[in-house]
Formats: C-alpha cells, sequence, structure tokens
C-alpha cells in the first residue's frame, strides 16, 4: 500500500506537529509494514506531504490507528483541528522500481514500473 498524506498547517501548530511527526517517523522506522517513506515540504514550515510505502494495508492500519505508532498525532491533529487543509490518499502499487532508501525492493513481487522508455 502506498499512503499519501498532505496538510498545511494552522499557525501555532508548528512545535506540536514537528513533535508528533518525529515521533511518529522513528515508530515507523521500526514497524514491520513500513517500506520506506518520503516527506516533502512545500511552504516552509507550514505545507508537508509524505509519502510512505507499506507491506500490507492491515500493517499501514496497525501504525496509523493503534497506540505506539501514528495514532496518537493523528487524534491531536483531529482534536485541535491543528490543520487548515488535509488529504489522505491511499493506492495499491501495480509496479515497482527504486527502494527509497532502503536496503532491499520495497514490492519485490511486483514488476519493474514502465519509466517511458527510461
Amino acid at each position: 500500500m502506498v499512503a499519501i498524506v498532505h496538510g498545511i498547517l494552522r499557525r501555532g501548530e508548528l512545535i506540536t506537529f514537528v513533535r508528533n511527526n518525529v515521533h511518529a517517523a522513528s515508530r515507523a522506522a521500526h514497524h514491520p509494514g513500513h517500506r520506506g517513506s518520503v516527506d516533502i515540504s512545500a511552504q516552509l514550515p507550514f505545507e508537508h506531504t509524505s509519502i510512505s510505502l507499506w507491506k500490507t494495508y492491515e500493517l499501514a492500519q496497525v501504525f496509523a490507528y493503534r497506540p505506539g505508532g501514528h495514532a496518537s498525532a493523528m487524534k491531536h491533529a483531529l482534536k485541535k483541528k491543528t490543520h487548515r487543509v488535509g488529504v489522505f490518499l491511499q493506492a495499491r502499487p501495480t509496479a515497482c522500481t527504486g527502494a527509497l532508501g532502503i536496503d532491499q525492493p520495497p514490492f519485490p513481487q511486483l514488476p519493474p514500473a514502465n519509466r517511458a522508455g527510461l
């Protein structure tokens, strides 16, 4: 599964977001379902997008919604309305090329991606 999360923070929420994000990222790095991720910031420091790869949908759900992973950050964000804009997209990859910095292909069972002749 590929999870894409995009958000624009409200002013005054940056410190809490960074603290929660560092905690969630460190937990993801050691989660058995996490296959790799990348974070992108557009209008620093308030607009953020993360793209994360997960071994299965179920393992991504465990990380997102159960205690110990991302759940406390998500609950805080929803309760306090920390973001002006928030979007979540999940997708199932059908091909994969590259490794996002991890030691092995994130989806070894998938065929290589057709990169338009590259």
